[in-house]
């Protein structure tokens, strides 16, 4: 009886490793939720360069972004902008590794990370 169970708890280990690292993989692919979105705006603030839009990537993002962090740190000009070169800086949110299209070949001067999330500075190089 004893041997029998010895067996199946052998068994149980591995089955119960390839669960967990097949969660892992799931969750760490999970976009993050409403209230992981509200919990951006201090970290994105404390990067300073108040006066560098920010940029959501992907683009799908850019709207809990924008109410993450409320008008007055991405007011409509910065949103509605032609293009990026009259900016000298950008602040990039990133999500599930993506990058910005919109400020590729741009300078990265500093990165931080902050749960789901990757906060990038960028330097225009024009």
């Amino acid at each position: 009886m004893i041997a029998k169970v010895a067996r199946w708890l052998l068994l149980a280990v591995p089955i119960v490793g390839i669960a967990e690292v097949g969660a892992h993989f799931w969750f760490r692919s999970r976009p993050p939720t409403f209230s992981e979105w509200e919990s951006i705006r201090e970290p994105v603030l404390g990067l300073g360069h108040l006066s560098a839009p920010v940029i959501a990537a992907p683009a799908w993002a850019s709207p809990m972004v924008r109410k993450a962090l409320g008008d007055e740190r991405m007011p409509l000009a910065h949103v509605a902008h032609a293009d990026m070169d009259r900016f000298e800086h950008a602040i990039e949110v990133s999500v599930l590794g993506e990058r910005s299209g919109e400020v590729s070949g741009w300078t990265e001067e500093s990165k931080a990370t902050f749960g789901k999330f990757t906060f990038r500075v960028l330097k225009n190089p024009l």
